[in-house]
């Protein structure tokens, strides 16, 4: 009897000793899946944060052309408003409050672009709905001032066309008066 409970005893210490050997191995291994958990944990968030970047640079891209296109129209429109007003100052009048109103609009146009380029990162953070929504509306203030800019060349060409036009017609009734006065002038020399 006493031999099976030696024996007995014998096999209880191997099985715990054993058991102990596995709760190290396994606390081992937990600890190591724990690191490699962290670490993919990290790869993870960084790599969704460079997609983040990547589609908010995706969804920029036809926004930032579309601007820089609005933009370029809205130079030459300026450029030949001012050789417009240079060839006809008279037209500075009619335009000067909607060209003030036009500058107002534009840097505030230029502040909200600036405040998206500088805001990045808490774009970067936004729903890819809410970004398109901001990026749409910049761009549609971007193509309200490059309306506003050719409605003013517009406007001031259409000024100098009707200030011609009414010089043309004076001009015209100058030359046909001047025709009756030589008439009435030969016709006394021909007496």
């Amino acid at each position: 009897m006493m031999d099976i409970e030696i024996n007995a005893t014998m096999k209880e210490h191997d099985r715990q000793k054993e058991m102990r050997q596995k709760q190290t191995l396994n606390a081992t291994v937990e600890t190591a899946n724990q690191t490699q958990w962290k670490n993919f944990k990290d790869k993870v968030t960084k790599i969704q944060d460079r997609l983040r970047i990547l589609s908010f640079a995706i969804q920029a891209i036809p926004a930032g052309v579309g601007v820089n296109r609005e933009i370029t129209k809205i130079t030459d429109n300026q450029t030949a408003i001012i050789n417009e007003i240079s060839t006809a100052p008279y037209s500075i009048i009619a335009v000067l409050p909607s060209q003030v109103q036009f500058v107002d609009d534009l840097q505030m146009t230029l502040r909200l672009l600036t405040g998206i380029v500088l805001s990045y990162g808490a774009i970067n953070q936004m729903e890819q709905s809410e970004r398109k929504i901001l990026l749409d509306y910049a761009l549609g203030e971007v193509k309200t001032l490059s309306r506003n800019s050719t409605y003013m060349l517009l406007k001031i060409r259409d000024i100098k066309v009707k200030v011609l036009r009414s010089k043309r017609a004076f001009q015209y009734y100058v030359n046909r008066d001047k025709q009756v006065v030589e008439s009435i002038m030969n016709n006394i020399k021909s007496f």
